[in-house]
């Protein structure tokens, strides 16, 4: 249901603002690109979807000081998504109803909506479905034609990968720390009060006792009521991301050697001592790698396409007036 609010407050306002602005202004010719135009109406009907496509938040627009500036950026955005329909035309490339259809289904799905749900949710807020769907349609295009022009040309190497993680990182690479862990768990007779503290002072009671010189491993494996007393106590080797945060930060902030006070997590109680500790590869290295291949790609797409849109403007006929 929040979703459904969410998506119907957007169109919400997309109908609000353009119903409001054209009682106030009669619509007019804002650019021509080549033997095409743009209306005040067009760029009115695009600002909320295009403050979404950028991640920004709707609602600027019912701010005064910052509503020009959206519509300038609004109509920018709407004339180059004009001369690439245009190159597209030359190249006889468009998106076809069946291609379409697949990412409105698509969209429709991640807003959890019906069919029909779904169209009354934009057509009662003043957007025909139709002019929804081409609305999707250019934002397809402009994706596809910017991947065709400029896609090709993007090579991120692994040294670009690479460098960028030590940067992110660290010049280890974002090692992580493992320790090797061991502890002695007891669980109290029940939940009141009484027990728990009476398992803390038996538990304070043993740490004095290794304190003054008895092996952890012997203590462990008499007393220990958890399945690594037939291990000695010994829990394994971990990272911090791996284990329960109440056992993970006295873990970790303990040195290697050192015995913890009585420790309580959802287990019971327990005293930990960390064996060992080393650094490790992260783990997570490729995944994050990956993320950051997409992030240098995406950098220099929008290099290319800025430069290739420069070029495109130059041998076109673009003529934009101002707000």
């Amino acid at each position: 249901m929040r979703r459904i609010r969410i998506f119907a407050l957007v169109v919400g306002l997309l109908m609000c603002w353009s119903g409001a602005l054209s009682a106030e202004i009669i619509d007019r010719v804002m650019a021509r690109v080549n033997t095409e135009i743009i209306t005040l109406h067009d760029v009115r009907m695009s600002a909320i979807p295009f403050l979404l496509q950028n991640g920004m938040d709707p609602g600027m627009m019912e701010d005064p000081s910052q509503r020009a500036e959206i519509l300038e950026a609004t109509l920018n955005d709407l004339v180059e998504r004009q001369l690439l329909a245009q190159e597209a035309k030359k190249i006889d490339y468009k998106i076809e109803d069946s291609e379409l259809d697949k990412w409105l289904e698509y969209t429709r799905s991640q807003q959890n909506l019906s069919e029909e749900q779904f169209k009354q949710t934009i057509e009662q807020y003043g957007m025909p479905f139709s002019a929804y769907r081409e609305m999707v349609r250019a934002n397809l295009l402009k994706v596809r034609m910017v991947n065709i022009k400029v896609g090709s040309q993007v090579t991120i190497t692994d040294e670009d990968v690479d460098a960028l993680y030590r940067e992110r990182y660290g010049e280890d690479g974002g090692a992580v720390v493992y320790r090797t862990i061991a502890h002695i768990l007891k669980r109290p007779a029940d939940n009141s009060p009484q027990a728990k503290r009476a398992l803390v002072a038996e538990l304070a009671a043993l740490k004095a006792k290794i304190d003054g010189g008895a092996d952890f491993g012997d203590v462990a494996a008499e007393e220990n009521q958890g399945p690594s007393s037939d291990n000695r106590g010994l829990l394994g080797t971990y990272r911090a991301a791996d284990l329960d945060p109440s056992f993970a930060t006295p873990a970790f902030a303990l040195e290697v050697g050192e015995i913890s006070d009585p420790v309580e997590t959802a287990f019971g109680f327990h005293i930990i001592k960390v064996l060992s500790e080393e650094k490790r590869e992260n783990p997570d290295v490729e995944q994050k790698k990956e993320a950051l291949r997409g992030e240098l790609r995406q950098r220099e797409l929008e290099r290319l396409l800025k430069q290739y849109m420069s070029q495109l403007k130059t041998r076109s006929f673009v003529e934009v007036r101002k707000f």
